[in-house]
């Protein structure tokens, strides 16, 4: 994620890129971890979707924190050891996009995820039948100290992360294993290089029993002068800072899900600035920002009872394919931006959930 810094209306019009990673410290405690780390025997964990695998030891187990940033992750965290694994198909990225580019959005997530992070050790090594490159990464995540050894690659038609790391006092003990690790990284499942067209309706669920899918569970949440609330789906929650001048904010990294309520004072504009004018200096602020800007047709509407308006901005940033719903609502003391934005290819799926979660939004007298 890169937090953006271009202003036309006195707050941060776009803060962020997606989440292509989600580097979390080290826990101290899984009670599923009893089993002892010197037994070399091995065994093998498959993604859910079947997608990939990893071969570890014996002691290894699936992480289920971890596994709602990964689409799959294993940990033994007695012994602080950790890898997941990720992937980002390569249609969700401009064209030409190379796994240079690839390290380039990692590297700069790492600067919101890592302090005083410092990349070493780089080489190629051989994953998977596929040349990978192979880094080190120190500093502290969330006040701990950790090391990293990454292994990012490219098969088919996605790029992969391979992220294993420890403790800093007990990488080198570990770093074998996690290398490892990392060598045994397989894809099952490979991703066409030309995805298949996309239907412009969301896909239809395949277990009717799944709350997630169905987004049947909701929460409100209330900024923090308790003066404006937004009610959106209770997966999405507070994960990391988007940006230091939302007054609410929430995320579902793993599904690219991101959402954001900035509101600004109309003592900041002229006497005569209209939602229209609003309207305009949001949309050029976040245009500029990115390549490739398309733009749907403004809708005039009301969000409870107020003046709004609402369209869609697609565009890539950093190479990443994004599609934004933006809707900008006038009050009777303030402007308010409502942002829900996603992957380009999955805003079909997302459209409705973020319209009616955007349709919710009211100040609180």
């Amino acid at each position: 994620m890169r937090k953006q810094s271009k202003r036309s209306t006195g707050k941060v019009l776009i803060i962020l890129l997606i989440s292509v990673l989600f580097i979390s410290a080290c826990s101290s405690s899984n009670n599923a971890n009893d089993t002892s780390g010197d037994d070399k025997e091995e065994k093998t964990f498959t993604s859910k979707d079947g997608q990939v695998e990893l071969t570890v030891n014996k002691g290894w187990v699936e992480d289920p924190p971890l596994n709602e940033q990964a689409i799959l992750a294993v940990s033994e965290r007695k012994n602080e050891k950790y890898a997941i694994v990720n992937s980002l198909l390569k249609s969700n990225m401009a064209d030409g996009a190379t796994l240079d580019d690839f390290k380039a959005i990692f590297m700069s997530n790492i600067d919101l995820s890592i302090t005083n992070a410092e990349e070493s050790n780089n080489k190629t090594i051989n994953v998977d039948s596929t040349e990978a490159q192979l880094f080190e990464i120190t500093g502290e995540a969330q006040k701990v100290k950790v090391h990293y050894l990454v292994a990012l690659l490219e098969k088919g038609g996605s790029f992969y992360q391979i992220i294993t790391w420890s403790t800093q006092s007990k990488f080198e003990a570990n770093k074998e294993e996690l290398l490892q690790a990392i060598e045994s990284f397989k894809v099952i499942k490979e991703t066409p290089t030309t995805p298949a067209s996309t239907s412009t309706s969301p896909p239809e669920s395949t277990d009717p029993n799944n709350k997630d899918d169905q987004n049947t569970e909701l929460t409100t949440l209330t900024s923090d002068d308790k003066k404006a609330e937004i009610t959106i789906p209770a997966t999405m929650s507070y994960e990391m800072e988007l940006s230091p001048d939302a007054d609410i904010q929430a995320s579902r990294m793993q599904q690219e899900e991101y959402m954001m309520v900035l509101r600004e004072s109309k003592d900041t504009f002229a006497d005569n600035f209209t939602l229209t004018d609003y309207s305009t200096a949001v949309t050029d602020s976040m245009s500029q920002t990115l390549l490739n800007a398309t733009l749907t047709d403004p809708k005039e509407m009301e969000v409870n009872g107020q003046p709004a308006v609402q369209y869609e901005l697609s565009g890539e940033i950093d190479k990443i394919k994004i599609s934004y719903l933006i809707t900008l609502v006038e009050t009777e003391g303030n402007f308010t931006q409502l942002l829900f934005w996603t992957l380009q290819n999955q805003m079909d799926e997302k459209r409705d959930m973020f319209i009616n979660a955007a349709s919710t939004f009211k100040e609180v007298q």
